[in-house]
């Protein structure tokens, strides 16, 4: 593990790789598949005039993440300690309009977009954000026009966004609950008399390693 040139430059004191504690997902109409055991989180989306549609708004969220001591962290009880995911990502998606505008208004032709991201987030035992890594939008796509025929856009990336940061304490025999989210969104606008538009994406992201360390004194911030 010490190997691997992700880690090798690293003051690690701790490192957690898959299995992680535990998976979960919100109530959005993206299909999601959290997975703790393997770290990967995946989703797909459809949005608009597409086989499997899940409406012309899709979003989903999804996270898998770890419980935080002080001990599993190598920390005193109130010292600031620092958890940084080493999180892979791909993504592909396509998005497609046909037809005429629907009005005389600029933005009434057809369009679609999708965008994909994560962040990670720190929660205590009362439900209460203790940290938060904002989120970071891995992929972002506005596809619009008009046409007598089907204008596509396809497209795919992939990555890797080492250092992830949350920042917090924790008091005397309490626990802090890690989560690497990710997401997906996707709109579809068009009217069915004039025109149409699509958007299809899938997000995996990859939790490699989470790396628990107390934060050296006076040198990070949140």
């Amino acid at each position: 593990m010490l190997t691997d040139p992700l880690l090798a430059s690293r003051p690690v004191l701790h490192v957690r790789s898959a299995p992680y504690d535990y998976p979960g997902q919100d109530n959005g109409n993206a299909s999601m598949a959290p997975d703790a055991q393997t770290g990967v989180l995946s989703l797909v989306g459809k949005a608009g005039r597409t086989n499997g549609s899940q409406g012309d708004n899709v979003r989903g969220l999804c996270w898998t993440g770890i419980a935080v001591t002080n001990e599993s962290a190598a920390a005193q009880p109130n010292q600031t300690v620092r958890i940084s995911p080493i999180v892979s990502w791909s993504a592909s998606w396509s998005l497609g309009y046909v037809g005429l505008k629907s009005g005389v208004f600029a933005g009434s032709e057809p369009w679609a977009e999708v965008h994909g991201g994560f962040d990670v987030s720190a929660w205590d035992d009362m439900g209460h954000r203790v940290g938060w890594f904002p989120t970071q939008e891995l992929f972002t796509k506005h596809w619009n026009g008009t046409s007598t025929t089907w204008q596509n856009f396809n497209d795919a990336g992939e990555g890797l966004v080492p250092d992830g940061k949350v920042f917090f304490s924790i008091p005397p025999g309490q626990t802090r609950w890690v989560n690497v989210d990710a997401y997906i969104d996707l709109k579809a606008n068009y009217s069915s008399l004039t025109n149409q538009a699509a958007a299809v994406a899938s997000l995996a992201v990859t939790v490699r390693y989470i790396v628990l360390r107390p934060a050296a004194p006076g040198r990070e911030f949140r």
